[in-house]
């Protein structure tokens, strides 16, 4: 195995690898402005937060992007708030890469 350093995306503080595939799609997360961010690092391109490549409804915050299939499918663990208080969410999205 080859151990590589992972570019932070930009404002991170912190950033943590939680799984890989065997295309080289990362997923975790980054610390960024006070709040943890779901994070993919991609092959060619790099990191990319979660919450800058997908539309998410009003109230939902992605925190860490736990899981990458070996089809590339990202599995993402964060919350949903609305009126009625804030519930544990999974979202899955499949990126083009």
């Amino acid at each position: 195995t080859t151990e590589t350093a992972l570019a932070m995306p930009a404002g991170a503080t912190e950033t943590v690898a939680l799984d890989i595939n065997n295309d080289g799609l990362v997923a975790g997360q980054a610390y960024v402005g006070g709040e943890w961010v779901a994070c993919v690092w991609f092959p060619k391109e790099g990191p990319k937060l979660m919450r800058d490549l997908v539309t998410l409804p009003n109230g939902t915050k992605l925190i860490a992007a736990k899981i990458v299939t070996p089809l590339g499918i990202v599995v993402c663990t964060g919350t949903f708030t609305d009126g009625n208080g804030t519930v544990p969410i999974a979202y899955g999205l499949m990126p083009n890469y």
